[in-house]
């Protein structure tokens, strides 16, 4: 039924661009411009079980998406370039920003080298924890470990259950309902599961982080290939789950880590999981609080001139593997006639 759906949608955005009612209304939908949200690039990997394979898309449809906009005359700028073009009373032209979360090692590997060539700018936020070594996310942990293990030893109150994983099915299964056991909850209850099933299969928070994502170093190469390095809290937190004395100490104490580590100035925030109920007027005070340029969600909608007065709560638009058969499926998207559509009639999203 996903794949179905996936298919459909696809179709619909086919439509959209080929029928050219996406770029005929796109003057009034587009908006100003529009924040990218992306995760991985990583070589295409034929492998049974993935079941992150959302968060990646290749270094070839990278590229596309890099050449694709030039040659729709969109400009590709920094957020700080995109924050002045927001403001601007004026119309300016349309522009993109890309934007990854989380500081995995592959945006080092795969995607700087792209940027380099085109001289495009980027922003990777960054998970303190996850660099420091001392966390690990846990979407990364149980796709390792439901790979390499036939049975998982479980943390429960009681001490531990075994879980059969033998077959795609089960893994599937034991990853939906794992994920429900450890999102979305307080950050220190996760690490507390997380650490003992960790434990339970001769792992460590430092060893899994080590497999997926940068460290200090990585992300100063990062800086010097022209990434503007953003924050993304301490720990990946839910931050709606967290109470008042530890939301601000995930966005004030990721910012001290990262600028004490890059010497540079973070001025942008990613929320974790972003959406409605992971962020919401609370998170977007604390935000504008301590200062933050900009604060992106993952709700999705374009950029307007009214988000120059909403620079906590910008929207952006994901970029997925779905789309890798044709660019034109998010240059569809990029008009801002599906967004209207998905926002059920509203072109200004900021809440």
């Amino acid at each position: 039924m996903a794949g179905l759906t996936s298919q459909l949608f696809r179709g619909g955005l086919s439509a959209l661009w080929f029928s050219g009612a996406a770029r005929a209304t796109s003057r009034w939908t587009a908006g100003k411009g529009a924040v990218l949200m992306l995760h991985r690039v990583q070589p295409e990997a034929h492998v049974e079980f993935a079941p992150n394979a959302a968060l990646s898309i290749t270094p070839r449809y990278l590229e596309r998406l890099i050449c694709s906009f030039r040659a729709a005359d969109l400009d590709i700028v920094s957020l700080d370039e995109a924050l002045q073009r927001v403001a601007a009373p004026a119309r300016t032209r349309r522009f993109v920003c890309f934007t990854f979360d989380d500081g995995y090692r592959d945006n080092l590997q795969h995607a700087a080298p792209l940027f380099q060539r085109h001289g495009a700018p980027f922003t990777v936020y960054a998970t303190s924890s996850f660099h420091d070594r001392t966390f690990a996310p846990w979407w990364c942990a149980l796709d390792h470990l439901l790979r390499q293990e036939r049975v998982l030893r479980w943390p429960t109150d009681a001490g531990e259950r075994r879980i059969e994983t033998a077959d795609l099915a089960s893994k599937a299964r034991v990853f939906g309902e794992l994920s429900g056991e450890l999102f979305p909850r307080p950050v220190a209850e996760i690490r507390e599961r997380l650490q003992r099933f960790l434990e339970l299969h001769g792992m460590s928070f430092a060893e899994l982080a080590h497999r997926e994502l940068c460290d200090w170093q990585e992300l100063r190469e990062l800086r010097d290939r022209g990434a503007e390095i953003g924050c993304h809290t301490v720990s990946h937190a839910s931050l709606l789950c967290e109470p008042a004395e530890s939301l601000k100490r995930e966005l004030a104490e990721a910012r001290v880590r990262i600028e004490s580590e890059l010497g540079r100035p973070a001025r942008h925030l990613a929320y974790p999981y972003g959406k409605r109920d992971h962020a919401s007027e609370r998170e977007f005070r604390a935000a504008r609080e301590l200062g933050f340029a900009t604060a992106v969600t993952t709700r999705k909608g374009a950029l307007f001139k009214h988000h120059a007065q909403h620079c906590e709560a910008w929207p952006r638009v994901e970029v997925t593997p779905s789309f890798e058969r044709s660019t034109h499926y998010l240059q569809a998207i990029l008009s801002g006639l599906p967004l209207w559509a998905w926002n059920r009639g509203r072109l200004v999203v900021t809440d």
